[in-house]
């Protein structure tokens, strides 16, 4: 559920007995957002008129997940939801929480079904102008949203130690050309040496920025939970899927910017990556998913 379905249809029943220990004044109104059993969000109505979001990290109490969102709103003056307040204490809840203002913005994921060919185009610029400006954000900005967490980590030692479960699983399926995957994952760690390292968004799709549609422009950045400071083509990997299933690749970039070829080698690289990521989450967890994500490997490898 977005948060304007949420704003147009509160329930009716009483809220959790958790939320009124966590807001300041008394809930008038709530509808949780996300249905992921791992997090919460919340939008709520409190007393007065004030409408707020409430995000709980519910994952690990010692994940830096909270820190990563102050970091990125501090980062993002204007170009976020107001922070009113982050958590980590549990003394209120026993799991770290943030909350921040209520924009009455829809997504781009809420207007894009009604956009016509050329406002589609439009929108995609701007989702794509509003990417490059969090990629703005330099490394030696970007504070606390250390990514890998522990400061002097490189980035092709990250990779590579999120790819020993998933290369594991690998060999053990006669179905996926497992030399051919090494191989051309020691390829990418040879593209990505020295590559600029920015500010990212981790999902920065459709759901992640709102838009305003009567200007053509977004407004502002959501969902910064799984911020981190990497290669920005790793960001751009993320939403490929996306672009294709919205058939806007070409629209966005033009708000982006033109990639260079290193660019385009290493936004292939990072698809193989996420491919990996996400052929390995479908053996573990996805069994119903793992047919086509091993299909997706297979051709992200052949064209890398």
């Amino acid at each position: 559920m977005t948060q304007l379905e949420a704003r147009r249809h509160p329930p009716r029943t009483p809220a959790p007995s958790r939320l009124e220990r966590i807001f300041d004044a008394p809930l008038v109104a709530w509808q949780r957002l996300e249905t992921e059993p791992l997090d919460a969000a919340y939008y709520v109505l409190l007393a007065g008129g004030t409408e707020q979001v409430l995000w709980i990290n519910q994952r690990a109490v010692h994940e830096p997940k909270i820190a990563r969102y102050v970091t990125a709103i501090r980062l993002l003056p204007g170009f976020t939801t107001p922070l009113v307040r982050a958590d980590t204490t549990l003394l209120r809840l026993e799991y770290p929480y943030l909350i921040t203002g209520y924009l009455p913005t829809p997504t781009l994921r809420d207007v894009w079904p009604h956009l016509g060919a050329h406002t589609a185009k439009q929108a995609a610029a701007a989702w794509g102008a509003a990417v490059r400006l969090l990629h703005h954000i330099r490394f030696d900005l970007a504070g606390d949203l250390a990514y890998p967490e522990t400061e002097g980590t490189r980035l092709e030692d990250d990779l590579e130690a999120r790819w020993r479960v998933p290369l594991r699983l690998a060999v053990k399926d006669y179905m996926v050309d497992t030399p051919k995957l090494v191989a051309a994952l020691k390829r990418g760690l040879a593209l990505v040496q020295g590559a600029p390292i920015s500010l990212c968004h981790g999902h920065p799709g459709t759901r992640s920025f709102l838009y305003d549609g009567r200007r053509g422009v977004v407004t502002a950045a959501l969902n910064f939970g799984d911020a981190l400071r990497s290669d920005p083509m790793g960001d751009l990997a993320a939403i490929v899927a996306e672009l294709d299933e919205l058939g806007c690749e070409d629209a966005f970039l033009g708000g982006y910017g033109a990639l260079s070829k290193w660019e385009k080698e290493r936004l292939a690289f990072y698809r193989l990556h996420h491919e990996l990521l996400k052929y390995a989450l479908a053996l573990t967890l996805l069994p119903n998913q793992l047919a086509l994500c091993r299909l997706r490997l297979t051709a992200t490898l052949a064209s890398f």
